[in-house]
């Protein structure tokens, strides 16, 4: 069992770190940033089709709720996804299997250049929600 003592030692550092290692967070920071050349969405009647999107199994969640709600809207489109992770989703989006890569990262650099060569343009990211990490610590450390 520790000492009291390294116990407070150790609360302190990882105090000091949550605190000073991690930037200040304001209610701007809880919302993606949107490219503002990307058009508004409007809504167009006898929308119809199949759309795959697959990517990352964070994003699961927030992928089956959007494909619901669209679907609901646009009943002639028909939308798959396949949450086997980030670099499944990209292969795939390179690969023509997938319309959209759902990504919980950052493109790469040399993703960037392999997209941009094979299709002839500079890939759209479109950040839809803002990550959350915690740290949890067991009472007796």
């Amino acid at each position: 069992m520790k000492s009291t003592r390294s116990k407070v030692f150790q609360s302190s550092i990882l105090l000091g770190v949550m605190l000073f290692g991690t930037p200040v967070m304001g209610a701007h920071d809880l919302y993606a940033p949107v490219d503002q050349q990307i058009p508004h969405y409007s809504s167009q009647s006898g929308v119809s089709g199949k759309i795959n999107i697959t990517g990352s199994n964070t994003m699961d969640p927030i992928l089956k709720k959007w494909k619901n709600q669209l679907e609901k809207v646009q009943p002639h489109l028909v939308i798959t996804l396949d949450t086997e992770g980030s670099n499944v989703g990209f292969e795939s989006l390179m690969s023509g299997k997938t319309h959209i890569a759902a990504m919980s990262r950052p493109l790469k650099n040399e993703e960037i250049k392999a997209f941009t060569k094979q299709v002839g343009y500079s890939p759209t990211s479109v950040p839809v929600a803002v990550d959350a990490f915690a740290v949890f610590v067991h009472k007796d450390n």
